[in-house]
């Protein structure tokens, strides 16, 4: 598995928008349920906003949205089987990216045990993709030139 980030590159307007990412992974993004958490975006949700900072879009959903272009301020979005939805709303723990020092020591893993993989949006600033196979760190690279591999990058701050 792959982690990557992206924090620097001239030809990204700004680090959190993830639709050039998920317009190549369009097939992948329909494929999961996606829980979304630590929500913060600089447009209106596409679903109900609720008091407890959980929510769950279907791929075509999530797609839809970042069509939009938004500015994902911070978010961590886990791409879940959808046979295991509900397993995932049994976790003890609801992944979060505001405070997570997890994501800056050693190789960070998706939070949730059943994600495939983690998409997180670091305070407007970087792109983090945790957990990535090959096609996907491929993606994520063309989408984002100037990503690097985080664990390295970890590495080297230790």
């Amino acid at each position: 598995m792959t982690n990557l980030i992206v924090d620097k590159s001239p030809s990204i307007k700004w680090y959190t928008d993830l639709f050039p990412f998920f317009s190549l992974i369009e097939s992948t993004v329909r494929r999961y349920d996606w829980l979304w958490t630590d929500v913060e975006v600089d447009a209106a949700l596409p679903v109900p906003s609720n008091d407890k900072g959980i929510y769950w879009l279907s791929g075509d959903a999530l797609l839809e949205f970042v069509e939009q272009h938004p500015q994902f301020i911070w978010s961590v979005l886990s791409a879940i089987p959808p046979d295991s939805k509900n397993a995932a709303t049994a976790v003890d723990c609801i992944p979060f990216a505001d405070g997570n020092r997890s994501f800056w020591t050693g190789s960070p893993r998706p939070q949730p045990p059943n994600a495939m993989f983690e998409v997180v949006c670091w305070d407007s600033s970087s792109t983090l993709l945790i957990g990535a196979d090959e096609p996907l760190a491929d993606a994520f690279c063309r989408a984002y030139p100037g990503a690097v591999d985080l664990d390295a990058e970890n590495s080297r701050r230790s």
